[in-house]
């Protein structure tokens, strides 16, 4: 959002920077006529066309920024493997926003009390810690663990049958198959079994006490950091706040700065006109509606930019130039937005 708005004021910057030269040229064009016809100095055409020059140079740099910014969109929605997609122009078609009611500064606190990534992220850790916790002094307990086995046996093969005496003599054999074995391993015929009964107590400061300590350290820090977090985002968010009320005084007073300056071009031009101004005097006008224009211009865009920082800030905490996030699958890499040049 801040890329897109960046470049929607950025072709508006070229735009007033446009009908700014054409100013100049046209101021240009009538003081040449009057020094052609003596009514003038030369000097006021030079003036004029060293204007012009100048206003050149600064439509020239809009281009360039207006080129920059739509760059540094493209490069968020473009393929890697599809070079044709940087020859497509942008052209980006949403108005700016109308100032109408202000957000709810309050409300907007609440619910990123309940919903910012970390605040939540911090809760499922003080929970974690907690199970820890509930873990760690069952361990302390005394720990009685009950054992008992049974084995069965299975014998297959040839067995030799003997008559009285030891060891008697051998009078016939009987042959075991593997079922006959497998049969006798499910049977009591050669039955091994066992029972035990294991009792074991921790005897002074156990290595488990340490644990559990050490545990109990880490949720009250984490308890702490919930706090801190819970504090840093409601201050952040009012100063996000306060910064969207303030970029929406200021294009108010910036649109009735323009409106003034195109007033005050009009009359000095009127009054050129009749031979009452100075070629200087129009030009500073024009200036000044350049100025104005261009101060309307950044203060709308600072008012869309307050606009995405207060609704990100509601969600997540501000990033650092270079951090990234993953957003929906794909991993956002938040970029430096510098101004455009002008504005």
């Amino acid at each position: 959002k801040q890329a897109y708005w960046t470049l929607k004021a950025t072709r508006a910057n070229v735009d007033v920077q446009q009908q700014s030269l054409d100013l100049a040229r046209e101021l240009a064009r009538e003081n040449k006529v009057r020094v052609d016809a003596g009514h003038i100095p030369p000097i006021d055409l030079v003036q004029a066309e060293a204007e012009v020059a100048q206003r050149r140079e600064n439509l020239i740099r809009a281009h360039t920024g207006a080129e920059d910014a739509e760059d540094a969109l493209r490069r968020l929605i473009v393929h890697p493997d599809d070079r044709e997609f940087w020859k497509v122009r942008l052209e980006p078609v949403g108005d700016p926003s109308v100032i109408a009611a202000l957000p709810d500064i309050d409300a907007a606190v609440a619910n990123a009390l309940d919903q910012r990534y970390d605040i939540a992220r911090a809760g499922r850790d003080l929970e974690n810690t907690q199970t820890t916790i509930e873990f760690l002094d069952n361990q302390r307990l005394p720990d009685v663990r009950l054992e008992t086995s049974y084995r069965g046996n299975g014998l297959a093969g040839t067995q030799f049958l003997r008559g009285g005496g030891f060891p008697g003599s051998i009078i016939g054999t009987r042959n075991r198959g593997f079922g006959d074995a497998l049969g006798q391993v499910f049977s009591d015929d050669y039955p091994t079994w066992s029972l035990g009964v294991t009792v074991s107590y921790p005897i002074g400061r156990s290595f488990e006490d340490a644990n559990l300590a050490r545990a109990r350290v880490e949720r009250r820090q984490t308890t702490q950091r919930i706090a801190s977090l819970r504090i840093e985002a409601a201050e952040t968010i009012r100063r996000a706040g306060r910064h969207v009320r303030s970029t929406a005084e200021r294009i108010e007073a910036a649109r009735a700065g323009a409106s003034f300056a195109q007033e005050r071009l009009a009359a000095e031009q009127k009054r050129f006109g009749v031979g009452l101004s100075t070629t200087f005097l129009v030009t500073q006008a024009q200036r000044d509606l350049l100025e104005a224009q261009v101060n309307l211009l950044q203060n709308s865009l600072d008012f869309e930019s307050a606009l995405v920082n207060f609704e990100a800030v509601q969600q997540a905490p501000p990033l650092a130039a270079g951090a990234t996030i993953g957003i929906s699958g794909a991993n956002v890499m938040l970029l430096p937005t510098p101004a455009p040049r002008g504005l």
